[in-house]
């Protein structure tokens, strides 16, 4: 359980469910609104397409993903936002008025791209029940060349992106190392114990290739710490940095041997 759900379980604050499902989604996005059944699209709230800057907004988006077909393509897209949002906006209005909601505060957590320049959620739920609303926008900060645009500040959208904006800097990223192997998981059919981890291959010229792991071999502990699966592995190595060592057990040929492989960056090479 998170630690949302287990604050709002033990002081015993409501929790409103605003999102629609991927399969309603999915149909409205291949079929448009004739995809539902008359009970689905019976049970629609009202749904408007028609905010010029909320369209330009995702315009932009949908250009940035690098789609060619704008036209059919975005349209479909754009129909399946305002769905997606009018619903959301619908339970919120909807519980604001009834006995349980009234007069009461709702904090809604939703992401950044339902509540920029106001369209999206809020606009829609303020359409619904003219009360007052704020709402707070988080931006990572990060370096701009000057000819870059401002991520909250769109050139052809003349609109404040939020009431309030949080500004985040995001922490120093320390260089990831990788051990140079691929592994897998092997069941040890004949003793019927736990999985193994099996080294397939070994790059060259990596912490493991230096070390002189081979591909054959089993994997059975770093650092005295037992290895059951891939997932052991690879939890062990994130917490490591260039320069530290780890001490691996493995099993080659029936044998154990302890091998001691010391970490550094792999340039051009993924963090695996």
């Amino acid at each position: 359980m998170c630690i949302r759900d287990s604050f709002t379980r033990d002081n015993k604050i409501p929790v409103v469910a605003l999102n629609i499902t991927r399969g309603f989604q999915k149909i409205i996005s291949e079929n448009g609104l004739e995809g539902l059944s008359k009970e689905e699209r019976e049970s629609l709230p009202e749904i408007d397409t028609t905010d010029f800057y909320h369209r330009r907004y995702l315009e932009r988006i949908m250009k940035g993903h690098g789609d060619t077909d704008m036209s059919e393509a975005f349209e479909r897209f754009y129909l399946v936002q305002c769905v997606w949002e009018d619903i959301m906006a619908d339970s919120i209005s909807r519980y604001l008025s009834s006995p349980e909601g009234k007069d009461k505060k709702l904090l809604v957590f939703i992401g950044g791209g339902h509540i920029i320049y106001h369209f999206g959620v809020p606009k829609r739920v303020f359409r619904r029940n003219h009360l007052p609303y704020r709402t707070i926008a988080t931006y990572e900060l990060r370096d701009l060349k000057p000819e870059d645009e401002h991520p909250l500040f769109a050139k052809d959208i003349p609109l404040q992106p939020a009431d309030y904006v949080r500004v985040i800097k995001l922490p120093k990223k320390e260089k990831k190392v990788m051990l140079g192997v691929v592994i897998t998981d092997v069941r040890d059919e004949k003793e019927e114990k736990e999985d193994k981890v099996v080294i397939e291959s070994v790059l060259k010229d990596s912490p493991a290739g230096k070390a002189e792991l081979q591909a054959g071999d089993i994997i059975l502990s770093m650092d005295d710490e037992s290895v059951s699966g891939v997932y052991d592995v690879i939890h062990h190595v994130s917490k490591k940095k260039a320069g530290d060592t780890c001490l691996i057990e493995i099993s080659r040929e029936g044998t154990k041997i302890f091998i001691e492989v010391t970490f550094f960056e792999l340039k051009g090479h993924g963090n695996k």
